[in-house]
């Protein structure tokens, strides 16, 4: 199962993972020819390629429509975000279904009780009720069982008061069936994630979304070793910045030349979607002693002597 790809990479792997934020097919495509091993399908920028301002305002059957996507462009396993429409147990369990049969490796789930929109505005992170997040995370693991890795995720402790309350909710969703807790923070600053790294001994694997100083969580002495980062939003703030810069600098009457150099061109399209491969597949399957002539294919629609398993 592709599960258990994501599994030996996030739960069993001894080396560190890396997983990368991807929104549609394409840049699953190229997350895949670029070498990474393993998918993050992050809400907040799905809902960011639909046009919508937050994960919560995206419809979940066009989130699930690019996840199927997304799986249907590459043989990577894909970690799918959870956190836009699984507010109740029920729903959570219904959706994880739907992730399982769209061909997802695993689900993350996030410890929280406020709209998705906070943690994108750097806004105050609620945790949720703690009895009912538990409910919600043996209910999902009930309904997939293994066929889906779920992932718990945690904000990162702020002060050493925090500390305390997030090892608690670590021990407890173990022990309600999470396979791997997620680490993620609001400030721009890897603190939290690092105090917490060097203080747990922690009952599960350990996945990190860095902030942007990441070069302190990597060089960092730590008393849990890492099993996963996952570069959450990188792939659509690079898509934002360049498509800003290339509409731009046409706005202005530049012409096409003067962007060309800074831009892929249709070579790159034709190798990233392995066009080649379509056209040697169409030598195959187009060769004229293999292509039945009109007549014959009327003749076998009508059930003649030249339709196999007719008389």
């Amino acid at each position: 199962m592709i599960s258990d790809t994501l599994r030996a990479q996030i739960c069993s792997s001894a080396e560190l993972s890396f997983l990368m934020e991807v929104h549609d097919g394409f840049s699953a495509t190229i997350a895949e020819r670029t070498g990474f091993e393993g998918l993050w399908v992050s809400a907040t920028s799905i809902a960011c390629s639909l046009g919508y301002c937050y994960a919560d305002e995206a419809p979940w059957n066009q989130v699930k429509s690019i996840i199927e996507r997304i799986v249907g462009s590459t043989e990577l396993p894909v970690l799918a975000d959870g956190d836009i429409v699984l507010r109740s147990v029920n729903s959570g369990v219904i959706i994880a279904h739907e992730l399982r049969c769209c061909g997802a490796a695993g689900l993350a789930l996030e410890d929280s009780s406020g709209p998705r929109a906070m943690h994108v505005l750097r806004e105050q992170h609620r945790e949720a009720n703690l009895q009912k997040f538990c409910s919600r995370v043996r209910a999902v693991k009930d309904a997939v069982k293994d066929d889906l890795v779920l992932v718990v995720c945690l904000e990162a402790p702020k002060d050493e008061c925090g500390m305390e309350e997030t090892l608690l909710r670590a021990h407890d969703y173990a022990r309600a069936g999470a396979d791997a807790i997620l680490l993620h923070s609001c400030k721009d600053a890897v603190d939290g994630i690092v105090s917490y790294l060097q203080a747990c001994r922690s009952p599960l694997p350990i996945v990190v979304i860095p902030a942007k100083d990441d070069r302190m969580l990597l060089s960092a002495p730590l008393s849990v070793p890492l099993s996963a980062i996952i570069w959450a939003n990188h792939s659509m703030h690079g898509a934002i910045d360049a498509t800003r810069n290339v509409r731009c600098r046409l706005g202005i009457g530049e012409s096409t030349a003067s962007i060309e150099r800074g831009v892929a061109i249709v070579d790159d399209l034709i190798e990233v979607l392995m066009y080649d491969e379509l056209a040697r597949g169409r030598g195959r399957w187009c060769r004229e002693d293999n292509v039945s002539s009109t007549q014959e294919v009327h003749r076998d629609l009508r059930g003649g002597p030249s339709c196999p398993g007719r008389s």
